[in-house]
């Protein structure tokens, strides 16, 4: 197994190899391609996506998969039992990824701790489907005599190769289960083998999870004794079953007043494509608020249209009791982060997570790292997890837009960080009109005073929606209207850390004396690309937003970097959680929320060092 690169998707991926016995199984190949097809048919949040796969003409075949940055649950159950925090999540995650490949017809007959993965957020993803089947194919395509599976978790009828249908599936994420919750598996090798190891799995029951963990109420021995039942008609039948009735036994109940229309996701994440194109037509179809007027989803109060400022989000004692009600004992804040990790938001997740803990309540960060697929599966798996909320990085796609407009209106609240064309949300706006002004104003600023008002200015900017349009406008007309005689010889769109490398490139041949650029993310990056291209510190000027502390070092040294605007990251995290809070408290609130526009900051030494 390697991990890679894949240069299509710009992800960090798994090659899984494999050797196929072509000598003794001539159909290994079509057998192979078959399990391929069946992982890749698989979408959904919890199951590893697979991007790729293949054989060669010497008998090898290859998959690749998503790489997950949090290794196994496997790793994490060598330190034992896991906390109440955890499991319940995980439960959760893995009986919706088993359901949703049950009713795709596919078992996937080795569910063990192993195969369920961990993304860097925490969350799990059942992976290493290689042995899956169709469970309606009449082909023998694994021959006869052989025991697939790991017997540590394996059910009767799978030790016994007798024919299989999901239960088995079942059996094995019981015997999980029983592992996560008392740090063992049900039965473990003896001095007397795997024979012995077997026999128990196919005639004894395992010693009642209470006694390996004391902690656990008496309710979960029964629930895992079904779970574990040797006869498959004797088991739970689905996975979600298997948990529901296991978060009642463990007292982790529903909360009381879940959002309409999801409450079966609360327990199960069951995301068919079918349904979403459903929901698609059916959303389409429905008629958005007119402006300036308060509109209610659920219990959400906005006025669309209107503007505040910070206090305008700052809920109210009541408004806090009542938000804390409406999440429950279960329900918690989710931001859904987009960008990669780095200090910008470490800052914004710690103080969104202080913010909320001041509240009494929990958040939880789902990071997309620029996916947007994957922006839009981290939505539907944190609903069904238990959010009662989003606070939201904007990532452009319609899959999200359309789950987003059936969560407001079951009554939750969603919150962007950053303009957006999403109508049914509150927008917190740290970089508006103004401060594009600023920006240009700055970068005139130093054309005049470096270069006589004839500076070659290239524009690093964003889109995505009218208010980030608007703010670009603001900056280019201020640059032009401070600087007039200034030329603008190259716009490059940035949105992200990995699209600077091309954007300078783009810059080859042409004298460029200033880089204006709108993303608070990258004018660290955009000083050490210019490095790396050859340009001299002293020859070119970057003037931007900065949230960073490595920006913040190089514009006081004036390494390329010569003026900005600081955004408060503090506050801007503060104030999505306040509105969060404020929604779920059934307060008012204007749509927008305006953060103080920042102040300039230019380095001392205009020349620049290195």
């Amino acid at each position: 197994m390697y991990r890679a690169h894949h240069r299509a998707t710009r992800r960090e991926v798994v090659i899984k190899l494999l050797r196929l016995d072509l000598s003794s199984e001539p159909r290994a190949t079509e057998r192979f391609t078959l399990e391929a097809c069946t992982i890749a048919a698989l979408e959904h949040p919890h199951i590893v996506p697979l991007y790729e796969y293949g054989t060669t003409e010497d008998g090898r075949a290859y998959l690749v998969l998503r790489y997950m940055r949090g290794g196994t649950l496997a790793d994490k159950l060598k330190r034992g039992a896991l906390p109440a925090g955890e499991y319940e999540r995980l439960f959760t995650q893995v009986a919706g990824a088993l359901d949703y490949a049950h009713s795709k017809g596919i078992v996937h007959r080795d569910v063990k701790p192993s195969n369920i993965m961990l993304d860097e957020d925490g969350n799990a993803h059942l992976g290493d489907f290689g042995l899956a089947r169709y469970v309606e194919t009449t082909v023998d395509l694994s021959g006869s005599g052989s025991v697939v599976g790991t017997p540590l978790y394996s059910a009767p009828e799978q030790l016994q190769d007798e024919k299989l249908d999901h239960r088995a599936d079942l059996y094995s994420f019981g015997a999980v289960v029983y592992h996560m919750l008392t740090g063992r598996p049900p039965f473990l090798p003896t001095q007397n083998g795997m024979m012995a190891l077997i026999y128990h799995h196919l005639y004894d029951m395992p010693p009642p999870p209470t006694e390996a963990n004391p902690r656990l109420p008496q309710g979960v021995n029964g629930v895992l004794a079904n779970a574990l039942a040797k006869q498959p008609d004797d088991r739970y039948q689905s996975a979600g079953a298997l948990v529901t009735a296991l978060l009642d036994a463990l007292g982790a109940t529903v909360n009381q007043t879940p959002a309409p229309k999801r409450v079966h996701r609360a327990r199960v994440v069951f995301a068919s494509l079918v349904a979403l194109a459903l929901i698609a037509v059916a959303l389409g179809a429905a008629v958005r608020p007119a402006p300036s007027t308060p509109r209610t989803g659920g219990a959400i109060r906005i006025d669309i249209g209107g503007l505040g400022s910070v206090e305008d989000a700052l809920p109210t004692a009541d408004e806090i009791a009542l938000a804390q009600q409406q999440l429950g004992s279960r329900g918690f804040i989710a931001y859904l982060a987009c960008s990669a990790r780095t200090e910008y938001l470490e800052i914004i997740r710690r103080e969104m997570e202080l913010r909320a803990a001041s509240y009494g309540m929990e958040l939880r960060v789902y990071n997309a790292n620029q996916d947007p697929e994957r922006h839009a599966a981290q939505l539907e798996a944190a609903w069904s997890e238990g959010a009662r909320a989003f606070v939201i990085c904007y990532l452009s796609g319609s899959s999200v837009n359309q789950t987003l407009e059936e969560a407001y209106r079951a009554g939750l609240p969603i919150v962007y960080l950053s303009p957006t064309n999403f109508a049914y949300s509150v927008y917190i706006e740290p970089i508006y009109a103004e401060t594009g002004r600023r920006l240009g104003q700055a970068a005139a600023e130093i054309a005049n005073r470096d270069h006589g008002g004839r500076a070659n200015v290239a524009i690093f900017y964003y889109s995505g929606s009218e208010r980030a349009a608007q703010i670009y406008a603001a900056m280019r007309a201020a640059l032009l209207e401070t600087a007039p005689d200034v030329q603008i010889v190259a716009e490059e769109q940035v949105v992200w850390e990995n699209d600077v490398p091309a954007a300078i490139s783009a810059l080859d041949g042409k004298q460029v004396d200033i880089i204006l650029s709108l993303n608070q993310l990258v004018p660290a990056v955009i000083a050490d690309q210019l490095a790396v291209a050859g340009y001299d510190p002293a020859e070119v000027s970057v003037v931007s937003t900065i949230v960073d502390s490595r920006a913040r070092g190089y514009l006081h040294r004036g390494y390329f970097l010569r003026g900005g605007i600081e955004i408060d990251l503090p506050l801007l995290a503060h104030s999505a959680v306040d509105a969060a809070v404020k929604m779920l408290g059934a307060g008012l609130i204007p749509q927008t929320i305006r953060l103080p526009a920042g102040e300039i900051a230019a380095t001392e030494d205009s020349e620049g060092t290195s």
